[in-house]
Order: structure tokens, then C-alpha cells, then sequence
């Protein structure tokens, strides 16, 4: 191979300094960015000093909404009071359990369920402020913590698609929002897998599922969606993504339509768990 000429050695060495500079000007950018314009914690606001995280959660915000985790059952997410036997266990992801009721008399389609805590305290604050169209960022934040814890669960290796929980249009002009879609955004950007949002369709107005009775919800979800692409989830593993879980009948609904649609497994992960005992 013949030896480059002069003055095309003089470019090539030019683009090697180049290379080499740009990422010391680029963290001095970075650095600089983050002392005039400090990060802002997505939930309590504070600034986030050192992180180079676009949408962020301080320490203290992140732990906070992790700390209630009390025991919960692996099918349909139902958490029980801290005593339990039968639960999560760091690097070996959810134990088997037995006699949950919210699993007694039903017939679930789904898989398994994976929230970062119960319906209450602080998570409910941010659940109901994620619903909103002035809090995108936290939302966005709140998907990535979900994505992160995620990460740690064995089952999550078998994903082949995320999906979200479809809004109907109705509502999301009302809401200029559909924070199920910002949920999975967030997630995505932790695990780094294939997302279909527009998979499902809501093709009618539902009633609010929390001013119904557990009978009601059912009636009123039911032939609420349709999949708009069946043949994509043939023989898949999806992992489908809500804000909260009540009585599981907007998510059971869901894993009805898709595992008769070829679905290989279901599993969910919302942000909350409504009916903690205690």
C-alpha cells in the first residue's frame, strides 16, 4: 500500500487532533452548561448538581418513592404487608406465591406484574401529577426510574416489544396528553428495546375506572381496544405499560386481546398498586 502524500498526512493528522479535542470541548460545554443552567430534579424541583442526565430524579426524590415496597405478588402485582414470605428477592426476581386475592376467582391473561409501589403517599402525588400536561418531564422521569428497576428483574431479558396502554382521543384532548406513551418513552431509554406504541387502539370512551365497582370496570373495558398490527405479536413476549393498577381490568383486557392474537407472554408494569393490605 502506497504511503499517503504530505499534504494528505497533514489532513489525516489534523482529523486525529480534532477527534481527540472534541470530547475535552465537550465535556468543558457540558461542565460549563452545568454550572450556569444546574439540572432540576423532575418531582420536588431542587437543582441536580454533577449529572449529565436530561430528565432527572435527585437522590432523595428517587429513594422516597422507593422506600414503601412492601411484599407483592408476582402474577397481578397485589401488595401485602411486610411480613409475607413469598416475595422479591434481589437477583432471583419474584417467588412463587399462593392465595393472593387478587388473583382469587379470576381468570387472568396476563403473565406477571411489576409496579414501584403501592397507591399511596408520595407515589400517588406523582401518579396524579404525571397525568398532566405541565409535568411531561417528570413523567418522562418517572418511566426511566421504572426502566432502571426493570433492569433488574431476569424476566425483562425475554422482552421482545413494549407497548403502552392506549388513551382514547377524547381523553387526550382533554388531558393534551397521554402519559402512558411518556411512561414508555422513559422506560425505553433504560432497556434499550423495540416499543410499538400505537400496537393498541381504545376504540371507545370509557367511564373513569375509579368510580366503578370491580364489576362495572370489567363491563365497561370490555371490547374497548383493538390491535392494529396482530401479526407482529405472534409468539412475543411483550411488556405492557400503564400509570396504575387497580382491579387489573383495563390491563387483563388488554393481555385477552393480545394473547388471543398469538401473544407468547404478558407481562405489566405500572407505577402503582392500588389495595395494599396491611
Amino acid at each position: 500500500m502506497s504511503p499517503l502524500p504530505p499534504r494528505h498526512r497533514q489532513l489525516s493528522r489534523r482529523k486525529l487532533l480534532k477527534r481527540r479535542a472534541d470530547p475535552i470541548w465537550a465535556y468543558s460545554w457540558r461542565a460549563a452548561k452545568a454550572l450556569i443552567f444546574p439540572l432540576h430534579c423532575a418531582c420536588c424541583q431542587q437543582a441536580c448538581r454533577g449529572s449529565s442526565a436530561r430528565v432527572i430524579l435527585c437522590t432523595d426524590c428517587e429513594k422516597s418513592l422507593l422506600a414503601d415496597q412492601p411484599a407483592a405478588c408476582p402474577r397481578c402485582g397485589f401488595f401485602f404487608h411486610r411480613g409475607k414470605s413469598n416475595l422479591f428477592r434481589p437477583g432471583l426476581g419474584y417467588l412463587p406465591v399462593t392465595n393472593c386475592p387478587g388473583c382469587a376467582n379470576r381468570k387472568l391473561w396476563f403473565d406477571d406484574t411489576f409496579a414501584l409501589g403501592p397507591y399511596q403517599g408520595q407515589l400517588r402525588e406523582v401518579v396524579l401529577r404525571s397525568k398532566r400536561a405541565a409535568e411531561e418531564t417528570l413523567t418522562l422521569a418517572l418511566g426511566a426510574l421504572m426502566g432502571r428497576q426493570l433492569h433488574q428483574l431476569p424476566e425483562m431479558r425475554s422482552i421482545d416489544l413494549v407497548v403502552n396502554t392506549p388513551t382514547h382521543w377524547k381523553r387526550r384532548l382533554q388531558r393534551g396528553i397521554s402519559s402512558t406513551e411518556l411512561l414508555l418513552t422513559g422506560i425505553i431509554s433504560q432497556l434499550n428495546l423495540p416499543r410499538a406504541s400505537g400496537l393498541l387502539r381504545c376504540t371507545r370512551s370509557t367511564g373513569k375506572q375509579g368510580m366503578l365497582s370491580s364489576s362495572q370496570r370489567q363491563r365497561n373495558v370490555s371490547k374497548a381496544f383493538r390491535i392494529t398490527v396482530p401479526h407482529r405479536i405472534r409468539d412475543q413476549h411483550l411488556l405492557v405499560v400503564d400509570d396504575v393498577m387497580t382491579s387489573g381490568a383495563t390491563l387483563n383486557e388488554i393481555a385477552r386481546i393480545l394473547h388471543r392474537a398469538g401473544a407468547r407472554r404478558i407481562s405489566n408494569v405500572v407505577l402503582a398498586r392500588g389495595y395494599c393490605l396491611s
